[in-house]
């Protein structure tokens, strides 16, 4: 058996590329987990980067907290001093007490009488009251009415003016009041007028009963006197009576509503009325609309609302799946849908192109969970059905003008995307065979060092028998 003679030389030439190959693999590993992060690391730069421009175009909004601090009624004897157990005591108001407690509701805002837990006057609360009016006694409460009669009386100290009067709730029910403001009309000037639908939100004082005409006396062809309830407050403010279906469905105010321009932002309250007839749309009837027969927003079809809104004024839309910039809840204030709260939001995609690459919504129901001041992935994306109401001005988060259209939404919903493990299976594939061939290219590299050893020890042991047989065989 022939054995090839390896020289010093030759072996460390063997050993060296035995080291590249290795080296080779290791960095061969190192570039397949360096790409694996960087695919990862760029996708989730591509969707910062997404955020960072829909940012840009997000409306400048800055949410402040209420401090709500209420102010305790320390003059409790004074409540003894009302007399309203009969009917003789409720036509006559004493002036102290009445001076007292009305003093005390001038000082409660909204905001602190909803604290105290505002609600509104129906028939049943009525009865209660009626029942047994020392037992409610500064009680917050809501009625809503048509005016009767009212009256503008002169303050005690002689400083601005005061309205007494009565309305009638559509339940039937006469509601007596005492507010120290009044609605402005037209022009400027505080009136209350029979006729007028009004909203009273103010503390309970006690019933009252005084004589009235014949169109606010239950219906009755003569004057006579009604017993009810007495609410002291700050001011009567406008209100609407709640909303039916009908209107809700036929939406009658859309018509006249109209677009703004960068050059001609026109005042949101002279929509309003169209707005909540829409919201009505939405949350009363909403689930009549064939919504899989709505077209998707997509850039074209924004394109076309945006350069004509006219034309698909109180049409419905489905969102696809989009980025929820923002959304919260917000309080509705007085309205005919009787809701507590709306929800406002905001929806961006990076596939929609300018001029409207984000939409601005608004819905009749309250959410909670969609606000994202972190751009957090839990409610990350979302899906939405609604109407488009009309394209509006706002200013953007870096101070500029900006039109986008405004929908209203019958459903928002958050989209949980599956994650496709196809991706992270190739990369741990890619590793694990990557380990394997290091595994056995090191196995392969070790037994053939092995033999390249074994063979050099060979090679000098042969190498030593030849020079020892050389010394035996020459002549002394």
């Amino acid at each position: 058996m022939k054995h090839t003679r390896i020289s010093k030389e030759e072996a460390a030439r063997l050993a060296q590329r035995d080291r590249n190959r290795i080296i080779g693999l290791a960095i061969f590993a190192a570039l397949v987990g360096g790409l694996y992060l960087y695919s990862a690391s760029n996708a989730s730069k591509k969707r910062a980067e997404a955020d960072s421009e829909l940012a840009g175009a997000a409306p400048s909004r800055e949410l402040e907290a209420q401090d709500i601090q209420l102010i305790p009624f320390d003059r409790t004897d004074v409540l003894a001093e009302i007399k309203d157990a009969t009917e003789a005591d409720q036509e006559l108001l004493q002036t102290e007490p009445l001076k007292v407690v009305f003093d005390y509701a001038r000082l409660q805002t909204p905001v602190a009488l909803e604290a105290m837990g505002l609600r509104d006057l129906d028939s049943a609360g009525i009865a209660a009251l009626l029942a047994d009016p020392a037992t409610h006694r500064l009680e917050p409460y809501r009625a809503r009415g048509v005016i009767l009669e009212a009256n503008e009386r002169p303050r005690a100290n002689g400083i601005g003016n005061d309205w007494m009067g009565s309305m009638r709730m559509l339940s039937g029910e006469v509601v007596y009041f005492l507010v120290a403001n009044a609605p402005v009309q037209p022009g400027g000037k505080r009136l209350i007028e029979p006729g007028d639908y009004l909203r009273v939100e103010g503390l309970f004082y006690g019933l009252h009963r005084t004589t009235l005409d014949p169109d606010g006396a239950q219906g009755e062809d003569v004057a006579q006197a009604v017993t009810g309830p007495l609410i002291v407050g700050a001011k009567a403010a406008a209100s609407t009576p709640k909303m039916s279906e009908e209107i809700a469905r036929e939406t009658p105010s859309l018509e006249a509503v109209v677009d703004d321009t960068i050059g001609d932002v026109r005042d949101k309250s002279e929509f309003a009325q169209a707005k909540w007839e829409l919201m009505g749309k939405a949350l009363m009837v909403g689930d009549d609309t064939d919504w899989d027969a709505a077209p998707e927003l997509d850039s074209e079809m924004l394109r076309a609302i945006y350069d004509d809104g006219d034309a698909y004024r109180g049409k419905p839309f489905r969102v696809p799946v989009s980025i929820n910039m923002d959304a919260n809840a917000l309080g509705a204030g007085d309205n005919p849908l009787r809701i507590e709260d709306y929800t406002d939001g905001w929806i961006g995609n990076i596939l929609w192109k300018k001029p409207a690459h984000v939409v601005h919504w608004q819905g009749p129901f309250k959410r909670t969970d969609m606000l994202r001041g972190a751009m957090d992935d839990a409610n990350r994306y979302v899906m939405a059905k609604g109407y488009f109401f009309r394209n509006e001005v706002y200013t953007t988060s870096q101070g500029e003008p900006a039109r986008t259209p405004l929908f209203i939404m019958h459903s928002v919903e958050v989209f949980t995307p599956q994650a496709d493990p196809s991706i992270a299976w190739f990369a741990y594939g890619v590793l694990g065979l990557t380990i394997g061939l290091i595994g056995l290219i090191y196995f392969l590299l070790r037994s053939d060092k092995r033999k390249s050893a074994a063979l050099y020890e060979d090679m000098l042991r042969r190498k030593r028998a030849r020079r020892e047989g050389e010394k035996r065989v020459t002549p002394a």
